[in-house]
Parts: C-alpha cells; structure tokens; sequence
C-alpha cells in the first residue's frame, strides 16, 4: 500500500452543528431534544453507520426524500436487539463445544488430554522464502505452518494465570499444576480458541463424534465455528451487524444432499445475516430441538418492520421456504 501523506484536519462540531448538518443534507429532525440525546450517548460517528443505507448515491451524503433522525434510530435500536439476541443464541452454540470437547476427549484420553500433543495435527513446513515475504509483509503466517498445541496449551496457561474466576482460584489453592483440567480449560478458553483447537486435533473417533453431535462432518464445522467466531466478535464489540457483509473466513457451503440448505442462494449468503441464521439454526437444531431463534427473529422483525430484509440477504420467502428447512 502507497505511503499516503495527506493528514485528517477535520475539526470537531458540536451536537447543535451536528444536528444542522443532518437537516443541510436533507434529514427531517422534528424532535431536537430527543437528536441531542442520542447525538450526546450514541455518537455521530457510530450513527453514521445506519445513515448510509437512507442516503442517495454521489457521494455527497443527501438523505432520500422522507427520512428522518427516527428511521435512523429505529434501525439502530433493531441492530442492537439483533446482536443481543444473536450472542445469546452464540453463546448456546460455544457452551454446548466446550461441554462437547470435554466429554468426548476426558474420557477416552484424561482430563489432561490437550496437553498431550499426540492428539494434534503436526505444522506443516514451511518455505523459507514464503516465511521471508509474510514477515516482510507483516502478513501472519498461516495457521498450519503454526504448532497449534504449542499455542493452545499457552493460551490457556496465560487465562488460567490470570483466571479470578472462583472455580481456579480454588483450583490453585488445592492442587500444584501448572495447568487445569479440560472441564476447567475449556472454560476460560474463547471461542475463536475453541474452534482452533478443534481445527488443530487430529481426526478421530472423538472429533468426529464431536461433529456428529451437531450433524456435521468435521471440515463444516470447522468452517462454520471459524465464521461464527467473527460473528460473535462483531456482537461483543457493539459493531454494527445488520446490514453488514461478513466476509472474513466466509464459511463452506455444504453441497452434500443430507445437509444441503434449501432454496437458492446469492453469491452473498455466506457473507450475509440470512447464512448466519442458517447456519445457527442448524447448529441450535441438533443440540437443542426446541430452541426459539427463528421465533424471536421473527418477532424482533415485526416490532421493527419498517427494517428492509433485503440488505440482510433475506429473500421475500423465507420464512415458507427457509435455507435451514
């Protein structure tokens, strides 16, 4: 990337020249009092992030004839229900890996078996010269030229290190090693370390059964664990997700009949809010049946229906014809 030397000058506006530039660019603001508070708590800038999609294309930010400072904040008021609700669902999917991992490793292997680096997959070798352009780069090496035990069985001795959680600090103060236990290990492990430490184990009964358990084969849920770490990163951090194209670590579609999602798919689905529901629901449905995701949605839909599904890769039909069905 070029060296750029030009330097941002903008200077700061107050919440009233805030509200002046908005009703300027054709934004119909009938309540000041309510603009200010949400201006002065949310922020200009996080609320620019729902204005885009209210605004006509050329660049100069000019909102379509009929917006108002409502819409904006009724579709932001939906992003943040939405995200609560999503990590609430995520947070089902995370628990019910760990537990996962835990039962079918600690009783084939002990309760000590991340330790042992036999169950993982060996780095592959890396080229000195590609090692040589990454660092150059500053890019990361990739993650199977990496010893993923090494980095495990580090991650979690820096979280049980630091852990004040009730459940280690009475661990340390009765036994002397140096790490935990898998019941314990798994719990102070995140996500995204979760779905690495999946994606580095060597295939075999245990991982396989670990699929099985949410109906898939080992390669999907991979896939699909990796993808759902972003997501739920993106919650955890308040980012806007609605609307959002997601196209880090895009997760597999699988072509497999048994699992196949219904309905056509845009090239986008595995980008899109609409892939992630259909990928959590599939999850959701094999660990937990009765589970009301697709419930909720629906009715955080209507109590927000002015909110277009369209920018979300929802199709007119979903919900008689859904790609999870």
């Amino acid at each position: 990337m070029p060296k750029i030397s030009m330097r941002y000058e903008k200077t700061a506006t107050t919440i009233a020249q805030q509200i002046e530039l908005l009703k300027e660019r054709g934004l119909e603001i009938p309540d000041h009092g309510r603009a200010e508070k949400y201006l002065s708590t949310v922020g200009y800038y996080r609320l620019t992030g729902y204005m885009y999609h209210f605004q006509l294309d050329g660049g100069k930010h000019e909102f379509k004839k009929g917006t108002t400072f409502d819409d904006i904040i009724d579709t932001y008021n939906f992003d943040k229900k939405l995200r609560y609700l999503i990590a609430a669902y995520l947070e089902r999917i995370e628990v019910a890996m760990r537990a996962l991992l835990t039962n079918n490793y600690s009783l084939a292997h002990g309760l000590f078996w991340y330790t042992d680096e036999r169950h993982f997959n060996k780095p592959e070798e890396i080229d000195p010269d590609l090692l040589d352009k990454l660092k150059k780069a500053n890019k990361p090496i990739p993650r199977r030229y990496t010893d993923s035990h090494a980095y495990i069985n580090s991650c979690v001795k820096e979280n049980f290190n630091k852990a004040t959680e009730l459940f280690i600090t009475k661990f340390k103060e009765k036994y002397s090693d140096p790490l935990p236990p898998s019941n314990m290990a798994m719990e102070i492990l995140s996500m995204g370390k979760l779905a690495r430490l999946y994606e580095a184990l060597k295939s075999c009964k245990e991982k396989t059964n670990i699929a099985l358990a949410f109906g898939l084969p080992e390669i999907i849920l991979i896939s699909w664990l990796t993808y759902l770490t972003n997501i739920r990163n993106i919650c955890a951090h308040h980012a806007r997700l609605w609307n959002r194209g997601t196209s880090a670590d895009r997760f597999i579609i699988p072509q497999k009949k048994s699992i196949k999602f219904t309905g056509e798919l845009s090239p986008s689905f595995n980008a899109s809010l609409y892939g992630t529901l259909s990928v959590m629901v599939r999850l959701l449905n094999a660990i937990n049946p009765e589970n009301s995701l697709v419930q909720k949605f629906s009715e955080l839909l209507k109590d927000y229906s002015k909110i277009n599904i369209s920018y979300m890769g929802f199709p007119a039909d979903w919900e008689k014809n859904p790609a999870w069905s």
